[in-house]
């Protein structure tokens, strides 16, 4: 291996311990704004108070093409601020499971389970009806993220 090659696996392997071990795979549940349908938005982020970090994943998702938003917040006057770096809606989870999903381990039944339902709604329409399954996925995926599981 030359020092690119080198530099590169220890690049991806980096980013996906930071993803293992900071980063979040659930869903939000809405409803349209005109009431007539119930919606689900896949979201993969991480939060964190370095901003180095974010940084750092930052320019390897531009590196792997992964789109994502950056946001800023804070959680109250006493608390330092954090970013937040997301990859939110089923193309663009779409793109980051089919450079990522081989490599996760720690949060791997999350990923699997938001790569599903990113699956199963890539080529439909955002107004198609969900399937059984894809309501499932979302209760699956809340049980696990659920705090003490």
């Amino acid at each position: 291996m030359d020092n690119q090659q080198e530099r590169s696996a220890f690049e991806l392997g980096w980013l996906i311990g930071i993803i293992d071990g900071e980063g979040s795979f659930w869903m939000s549940k809405g409803i349209s704004s005109n009431g007539q349908y119930q919606y689900y938005q896949p979201v993969f982020e991480i939060v964190n108070t370095n901003f180095e970090i974010i940084s750092k994943i930052r320019c390897l998702f531009h590196q792997y093409s992964i789109p994502y938003y950056i946001g800023d917040g804070k959680r109250n006057s006493f608390s330092k601020p954090f970013k937040r770096i997301e990859v939110k809606g089923v193309k663009r989870l779409y793109y980051f499971f089919s450079k990522l999903m081989p490599y996760f381990e720690c949060r791997k039944a999350q990923a699997s389970l938001l790569n599903e339902f990113v699956q199963s709604r890539v080529h439909k329409s955002a107004r198609d009806k969900y399937t059984e399954r894809e309501c499932v996925i979302y209760q699956e995926l809340k049980d696990l993220n659920h705090r003490g599981s």
